[in-house]
């Protein structure tokens, strides 16, 4: 997930994610600039998943289909 500390869209996403989103690969664009700039970020959140880009807050839902990971039963 592409996102900003001051993005109160990505501090609600991580906020779902509880302590599991240790898992998550996180890029803080204002500190990486080039690398969110090189990967098509245009804004945030942004999800990149397979090298597809998926932008806006996405569910738990949303997130399991796109990545293949099954949702906890």
């Amino acid at each position: 997930m592409y996102g900003a500390e001051g993005c109160s869209h990505c501090q609600n996403q991580k906020k779902e994610f509880g302590k599991s989103f240790e898992y998550i690969d996180y890029v803080e664009c204002p500190e990486n600039e080039f690398e969110c700039k090189n990967a098509g970020v245009t804004g945030y959140p942004t999800w990149s998943i397979d090298g597809t880009n998926y932008p806006g807050t996405q569910t738990f839902a949303r997130l399991s289909e796109l990545s293949g990971c099954p949702l906890p039963s």
